[in-house]
């Protein structure tokens, strides 16, 4: 029973890191949850703080959820990310 969780939860987090690259332009390594929370805590803008407070909110057992899935062992994948998105922007300008 014990393997049969572990897989389950293996595929949710896949679907997760999925959906970080479908919808957010995200890198494969990272969830929406550690997406959002680290773009809420670097840029503050309002739409990523937005969505962090509506994703704590659904896992409202788990404090400050966003911030605490923040991958900080693998954080540059989200700056090397941004810097291949601006470079693609400034070529075609």
């Amino acid at each position: 029973m014990q393997k049969r969780k572990s897989r389950i939860k293996r595929l949710l987090l896949t679907i997760d890191a999925f959906f970080n690259v479908l919808i957010l332009d995200g890198s494969e390594d990272h969830s929406i949850s550690g997406r959002v929370g680290y773009e809420a805590l670097t840029t503050g803008k309002k739409n990523w703080l937005r969505a962090e407070k509506a994703i704590n909110t659904l896992f409202f057992w788990d404090k400050d959820h966003c911030r605490s899935s923040i991958e900080w062992d693998e954080i540059g994948n989200y700056t090397q990310l941004e810097l291949t998105q601006d470079e693609i922007k400034t070529q075609e300008s």
